[in-house]
């Protein structure tokens, strides 16, 4: 909530999708009426969607790959081949073809997708039962199961 006479120069909010906005406010004390503001440090879209979907983003010695959606799909490929657990940000309008990926090298029944995680709309299912279109807050997380913990 906001303090009557408080003087705030700048602030940050990290979205959802990771992006970090800078938002600069006059030196004015706030004016603005029932502003809540919620901080939640450490938490990122990576862990807030491993969190909704029950599913630990690696195990004892595993490296998690973090990749952004919108890689061609030659380099998607090879680096979800080569990696043990996975991450891939930007879904959005890429998910046909991250889909088409991912079917193809075989994890489909390892991938989950998360979209609008912690919103009040949000949704979390298996890949094979995601929407035909991701809006840009998605995620698909793919943990192979090497690893005899997972």
């Amino acid at each position: 909530h906001v303090t009557p006479g408080l003087r705030v120069r700048h602030f940050a909010t990290a979205e959802l999708d990771d992006q970090l906005h800078l938002v600069a406010v006059a030196e004015e004390p706030a004016t603005v009426p029932n502003l809540e503001v919620e901080v939640v440090p450490g938490v990122t879209s990576i862990t807030a969607c491993a969190a909704k979907a029950h599913l630990p983003l690696a195990a004892r010695n595993e490296r998690l790959t973090v990749l952004p959606g919108p890689l061609p799909e030659d380099e998607l490929r090879s680096r979800i081949d080569g990696a043990e657990s996975v991450a891939i940000m930007k879904v959005g309008r890429h998910l046909g073809k991250i889909r088409a990926v991912i079917e193809d090298l075989g994890f489909s029944e390892d991938a989950v997708y998360i979209e609008r995680a912690s919103l009040p709309d949000e949704k979390v299912c298996p890949l094979s039962q995601a929407p035909e279109k991701a809006p840009y807050f998605s995620m698909i997380l793919l943990t192979k199961g090497a690893d005899p913990w997972l």
